[in-house]
């Protein structure tokens, strides 16, 4: 026979059936009631974080989900929770919140993508947009400012875009852009425009697992240009270098200084890249004192991954490094470019730091989300969405230029021509390819790299290895 148990207010008496007393519950715990904030998945502000949970519990909050192998993505000062990826490398509270500003709200406005695109339909239905390339004026909002120092000249026409040598030797940038659009063209221009400043001697060091690189020393007939480059590595290489090598490079770049150098990994297995940019940034990050030097990584989504490749132990040290520089590296002298395909599968950590974007034709949701989280804090919110929603169909070799900061910039271009061999382009069916005639570097040059070369630098990826 059943005892019948005390009922609790919240059921009536029945005397037909049992009663079940209903255990009280807790408060719940401050992680608890961040999770609950943030499920949303949406960005949230540090300030609105401290609004729910103030005197700092959701930083502590955060540090308990960090161990339950959650994540948080960083745009400027908010945050976004996800899970946790197997290979990704795990994140820092400190580095996390370096700088974050939890006293006042971000300011900028927010719209996501799928908003845009619905806001873009409706002027185009109401004919606001019938011809939306006319509404980007360069002059527009913002004059060309005016420098007696050299300029880098990067579009076709020079009033379109015209930057400061000196501010952009030290810049930290990205340019995106999907495969075909002529990012790694841009990039070459950009290289072309540092190396003709000769008297600015900031030198251009270019990472290039491709192998496309090497058409910098060859005019667009495929003689041998005026440009001097000392080239480690490649099938056109003036030297040759092995993944284990990293170190040695760094030191020949900061001997050689204020010469460029390009450093082509194209004969090299993905792991091996991996392993020979990670020593290489770590050892430069140590030489290099307020030298100036520019440092252009084509491909990076390679070496800073939002998800790390698990077959590839030294991805994560690759990472970290590029991580190193364009967050400290402008004090020490570092400007740093950073070129992908793919801008939602490169390091959103890594990409957030960048203050200035070129952006070329991309389509995919995920790319146009990830640079709407980096536009959206940097330029006006008309200008973000008339940007994006130009992106899709952006004709070739036409491109946004737009900065962060006291001084934003907001530009429409043509890129110009390269002045050197355009090695990057894809050789058309039946075309008879010209192989370039290349300058090469003097045998001074030569004298210092292999010196270096033949040294036997220890590197962090050699501790605890056994040489076969």
């Amino acid at each position: 026979m059943a005892i019948e148990k005390p009922c609790t207010s919240v059921y009536p008496h029945n005397p037909t059936r049992l009663c079940v007393r209903v255990k009280p519950q807790g408060p719940k715990l401050v992680r608890d009631r961040l999770l609950e904030l943030m499920s949303d998945f949406e960005w949230h502000s540090a300030w609105e974080l401290e609004q729910e949970l103030p005197q700092g519990e959701w930083v502590r909050a955060m540090r308990e989900l960090l161990l339950l192998h959650f994540a948080f993505d960083r745009i400027s000062h908010s945050l976004r929770i996800r899970q946790k990826q197997p290979t990704e490398r795990k994140q820092l509270l400190v580095e996390l919140l370096a700088g974050i500003d939890a006293t006042k709200p971000e300011t900028s406005a927010t719209l996501p993508v799928k908003e845009i695109t619905k806001h873009l339909e409706e002027k185009t239905a109401r004919g606001d947009v019938a011809n939306i390339e006319e509404s980007f004026d360069p002059t527009k909002d913002e004059k060309l400012e005016s420098s007696n120092g050299p300029r880098l000249i990067l579009s076709e026409n020079s009033d379109e875009l015209s930057l400061s040598a000196l501010d952009s030797a030290a810049m930290t940038c990205a340019i995106l852009a999907k495969k075909g659009s002529g990012k790694t063209y841009l990039g070459m221009v950009l290289a072309e425009e540092f190396m003709s400043c000769s008297a600015l001697q900031v030198p251009v060091v270019v990472i290039d697992p491709t192998g496309v690189w090497p058409g910098l020393l060859a005019t667009p007939e495929g003689r041998p240009s005026s440009f001097s480059m000392l080239v480690l590595g490649g099938v056109h290489a003036d030297l040759a270098i092995m993944r284990k090598q990293g170190a040695q490079a760094a030191e020949i770049v900061h001997e050689l200084w204020p010469k460029s150098v390009l450093l082509d990994l194209s004969l090299m297995e993905p792991a091996e890249q991996h392993e020979f940019v990670a020593d290489f940034g770590q050892r430069l990050f140590l030489l290099n004192v307020r030298a100036p030097l520019h440092l252009i990584i084509d491909e990076a989504d390679e070496f800073a991954p939002q998800v790390l490749d698990s077959s590839s132990r030294h991805q994560k040290r690759s990472l970290g490094t590029i991580d190193r520089i364009v967050r400290r590296g402008r004090t020490k002298g570092f400007g740093v470019t950073l070129i992908t395909q793919r801008s939602a599968v490169i390091s959103k950590n890594v990409l957030s730091q960048i203050d200035s974007l070129f952006l070329l034709n991309m389509a995919a949701p995920p790319d146009l989300e990830a640079v709407n989280d980096w536009m959206r804090y940097a330029i006006r919110a008309d200008q973000r969405v008339e940007c994006l929603g130009q992106l899709p169909n952006l004709p070739h070799g036409i491109a946004y230029f737009m900065q962060g900061g006291d001084v934003p910039k907001f530009r429409r271009f043509a890129v110009r021509k390269k002045k050197t061999f355009d090695s990057s382009r894809t050789p058309r069916p039946n075309e008879d390819v010209v192989t370039p005639v290349l300058s090469r570097a003097s045998e001074a040059d030569m004298v210092i790299a292999r010196k270096w070369l033949s040294s036997p630098l220890k590197t962090e990826s050699e501790f605890g290895e056994t040489e076969t």
